[in-house]
């Protein structure tokens, strides 16, 4: 498990189409997705599905693909997505502490981890600067490396960045 760092040398770091092209929309759409903290701007942010409850929202895939394909303009500014394998259920994910992205710091530590340990793929919105998808799946983090070439390894960044 490990993630990848996406910032200022690739661009479209903190949009959301191009990171869920890397990922596989068919990957996607086939999971749940627990949404935190969510913040957003552009021009069709008010029609997102999750406008409603930006702080914890529960989202099945295929509302979440149609939701950014139908808004790629958006940009992530915060936000935690952790996806799920349908198998999860939404009560047994609801029961783990919601995560604010902008409090806790055990993302940059080693060894890399998910914030939940029952999620897939994480992908955190991280004040506009960056974004980092974590993921267990070592060919889903190929994929991104070949997506982004440009981006940073986060257990090799968590390892240098003193």
């Amino acid at each position: 498990m490990d993630g990848w760092i996406l910032r200022e040398q690739t661009t479209h770091y903190t949009y959301m189409p191009p990171i869920m092209k890397a990922l596989g929309c068919d990957l996607i759409r086939s999971m749940n997705w627990r949404l935190s903290y969510i913040e957003c701007l552009g021009t069709h942010y008010d029609s997102f599905l999750f406008n409603d409850n930006p702080l914890d929202k529960w989202i099945d895939g295929d509302s979440l693909m149609n939701c950014i394909d139908r808004c790629p303009d958006v940009q992530w500014v915060w936000g935690l997505l952790q996806g799920f394998n349908k198998s999860v259920s939404r009560k047994i994910v609801f029961q783990t502490e919601l995560v604010d992205i902008q409090q806790d710091t055990s993302i940059w530590t080693n060894p890399v981890s998910m914030r939940n340990s029952l999620s897939e793929i994480e992908i955190e919105a991280f004040d506009s600067t960056m974004s980092i998808v974590t993921v267990k799946d070592e060919v889903l983090l190929n994929q991104l490396q070949l997506a982004f070439p440009n981006g940073i390894l986060l257990s090799h960044y968590n390892d240098n960045k003193d």
